[in-house]
């Protein structure tokens, strides 16, 4: 857990040491493991010879946000698509801690722009609706956080400045121009409230004692990560810096790491989903809280 944790926190200082640390986790992983599974896939999509333009996925094959987006069959504006299920009994249809199943996942995926994504053959993060600028100091640098940077406190419950002197590894500036520009599907226009909501969200239901119990599992999980944030300042109307103490030797990967939040869902129905979940007690963000207070 510590080095596999060292890894997803970027506690090396090169990719020598990284790539030991994965040989390391792996021959732990292989000789503590109680049995070794050795699996071959093969999944069948069948679908009509003229379509084009389909692009797989180097991990998820057609499942990838390519796929659809591309596809289309020439001379035609619509393109059916068939799925086998819409519900499962692992479903969870909502943005915060649903999303697990392939199934949901698959329609999901398609009806929404992330902020980023892998490349289909590469695998690296790059950017698909935000542009970005990665500053860093380097494994073992610090860079200064802006005094008007500021953070969620859960405690005071509201926005609150960093200290004096706050430092952090690296600094990201995510333009959301292309968001903001937009308007939500029903019809309201994307807005930088949409976006600090969803950040006020993730780190109010992590560090606020009574929502932590609430949602237990998807708090603790989560705490490891959000603990690294060091501020947030907003640079414009379509302009947000974050920093984080967290390094890699390829600069989007900082990037990836630094958009602790989803831009998916209008900022009004995550306040109506806070309020059904924590106040009225009418519903639970995951399958787990689902299950222990049903």
């Amino acid at each position: 857990d510590e080095v596999c944790k060292k890894i997803f926190m970027g506690e090396f200082k090169d990719v020598k040491e990284r790539d030991d640390l994965y040989r390391k986790a792996t021959t732990m992983g292989v000789n503590e493991s109680i049995r070794l599974w050795v699996v071959t896939v093969k999944n069948i999509f069948p679908a009509k010879a003229e379509i084009t333009g389909i692009t797989g996925d180097l991990a998820s094959g057609p499942r990838g946000i390519w796929a659809l987006r591309e596809a289309y069959i020439p001379g035609k504006r619509e393109l059916t698509v068939g799925h086998l299920w819409v519900w499962t009994e692992r479903t969870t249809w909502n943005p915060v801690g649903g999303f697990t199943d392939v199934y949901s996942v698959d329609i999901w995926r398609n009806i929404y722009d992330p902020p980023m994504w892998r490349h289909p053959f590469t695998g690296q993060p790059m950017p698909f609706r935000v542009d970005y600028k990665v500053e860093t100091a380097g494994p073992a640098g610090r860079l200064s956080v802006p005094e008007t940077a500021f953070f969620w406190d859960s405690g005071m419950k509201k926005w609150s400045e960093v200290e004096m002197g706050t430092q952090a590894k690296s600094k990201v500036t995510f333009n959301y121009a292309k968001y903001i520009n937009s308007k939500w599907h029903h019809g309201q226009p994307i807005k930088m409230a949409d976006i600090l909501y969803a950040l006020y969200q993730a780190f109010d239901l992590a560090y606020d004692p009574d929502k932590s119990k609430i949602e237990f599992a998807l708090a603790t999980t989560s705490r490891p990560y959000l603990d690294t944030f060091r501020g947030f300042n907003i640079v414009n109307s379509t302009a947000l810096e974050v920093y984080v103490d967290y390094w890699h030797f390829v600069s989007d990967y900082i990037a990836e790491y630094a958009h602790p939040f989803g831009v998916s869902t209008p900022w009004e129905i995550l306040a109506a989903m806070d309020t059904l979940v924590f106040e009225k007690r009418m519903a639970a963000y995951s399958d787990t809280a689902a299950e222990r207070f049903r």
